[in-house]
């Protein structure tokens, strides 16, 4: 079982990497900036290059995946759409793209943040109501 991961390399991300790799769970880490990945994250995990918000650069990226876990968030920095942008369209981007017949279904959202209720009821629908607010949660 393969497991994908967005925001490998954020503080969040990167413990997850490590924690998988450690169990010798097979991982699939979604990066910007290649460079940067290569210095945090452990050599067993695989290295994709893509962004969130480029749905396109997502489905390539899961490929043969089968675990979709998302630790993305926006950094502080003067652009105030940022947590919008990455927060809201990101996630919203990475769930349509972890609808495939071959994934197996682990969309988790692994953030500090509080999930807003229109984002709650928005990933309800693509799931088809299959979620609970608790499952979002936990």
């Amino acid at each position: 079982m393969k497991v994908f991961i967005a925001g490998a390399t954020g503080q969040t991300g990167r413990r997850i990497v490590q924690e998988l790799v450690r169990r010798d769970i097979p991982v699939k880490a979604l990066v910007r900036n290649l460079e940067t990945a290569r210095e945090i994250l452990p050599p067993e995990a695989e290295l994709v290059i893509g962004d969130v918000l480029n749905p396109s650069s997502l489905y390539t990226a899961i490929g043969d995946s089968k675990v979709v876990l998302c630790a993305t968030g926006a950094r502080p920095n003067f652009d105030f759409t940022g947590p919008y942008k990455v927060d809201y369209l990101g996630t919203k981007n990475l769930a349509h793209c972890s609808i495939h017949p071959t994934l197996t279904l682990s969309f988790s959202v692994w953030d500090e943040c509080v999930i807003s209720l229109q984002f709650y009821q928005h990933l309800s629908s693509i799931f088809s109501g299959k979620l609970s607010m608790k499952s979002l949660m936990s």
